[in-house]
């Protein structure tokens, strides 16, 4: 994780583990990088966008949120999952979506993951 840099300038960091690094953007928005070991213990292939799809969708249901879109890409020549998510705001009384990109990218012996998340801002109205 040491050896991860990218563009922080301005971002407040709130979390500085060995597997876990985490910033505040300047709008307050949440970066998180994370480092698992072992690899994601998935019931699909990475490459099958299909049942990744369908694992994600229900995942993102069971906790009152909905999948956005789901993809397999290949970053600096690594396979690896993209989704986007949202989810019911997680402060009280705030009517807005709290929105989730993630960015997993598995190998051998551990999972990366990229976490970008962004609550809604702004005049939103409940239906």
């Amino acid at each position: 994780m040491a050896d991860v840099h990218f563009h922080e300038d301005g971002w407040e960091c709130c979390d500085n583990a060995q597997n876990n690094q985490s910033w505040y953007t300047e709008t307050r928005d949440p970066v998180r990088i994370q480092l698992f070991g072992p690899p994601a213990s998935w019931s699909f292939d990475l490459r099958d966008e299909k049942a990744a799809h369908a694992f994600f969708y229900a995942q993102s249901q069971s906790f009152g949120g909905a999948l956005l879109d789901i993809a397999v890409e290949t970053i600096a020549g690594v396979e690896c999952l993209v989704g986007v998510f949202k989810y019911k705001s997680p402060i009280p009384d705030h009517s807005g979506m709290y929105y989730v990109g993630i960015v997993w990218l598995p190998f051998e012996k551990f999972l990366f993951q990229v976490n970008f998340e962004s609550l809604e801002q702004g005049t939103t109205r409940r239906a």
